[in-house]
């Protein structure tokens, strides 16, 4: 997992030229970033440019699964199985069989009709998908950066 700054970014930030305070910043740098990604439930950086896979388990009749990391920048495939022991069945915007709503990082399940609830099941849905950012936001890194001066 990537941290959320960098020592030099921390140390220009500070104000800070001198190699005296390195290790135990950087013996901090890791745990603030694993803390800011643990409270806020989304880890920012880490798959920007690698996919994260999620399962869900679906208990009742819904349309929606919710993703984790936000924000989404690409669906690289959406699947369901009707039963634990199936195959997954991937589905398509083409066949508008799916639709990603951006504002809640929600994958909605659809028909050229309208809705249609997912499968129910354990693992009954796969989204593979991409979010994130390609570096940690400017107010983010200012967070981190008190927290760790903290």
């Amino acid at each position: 997992m990537a941290d959320l700054i960098t020592l030099a970014t921390y140390k220009d930030a500070e104000g800070l030229s001198t190699p005296k305070e390195d290790l135990r910043i950087n013996a901090l740098i890791p745990s603030v970033s694993q803390l800011v990604k643990t409270y806020c439930g989304n880890s920012f950086v880490d798959f920007y440019s690698s996919n994260k896979t999620e399962t869900f388990n679906i208990n009742w009749a819904t349309h929606i699964v919710q993703l984790t990391e936000s924000p989404v920048n690409s669906i690289v495939s959406v699947k369901e199985r009707d039963s634990y022991g199936a195959a997954y069945a991937t589905l398509t915007t083409g066949a508008q069989e799916y639709f990603l709503d951006t504002d809640t990082d929600s994958i909605f399940r659809t028909t050229s009709a309208g809705y249609k609830s997912w499968p129910r099941g354990v693992a009954s849905v796969e989204v593979v998908y991409t979010a994130g950012y390609s570096a940690t936001p400017a107010d983010l890194e200012l967070a981190v950066i008190d927290l760790i001066t903290y």
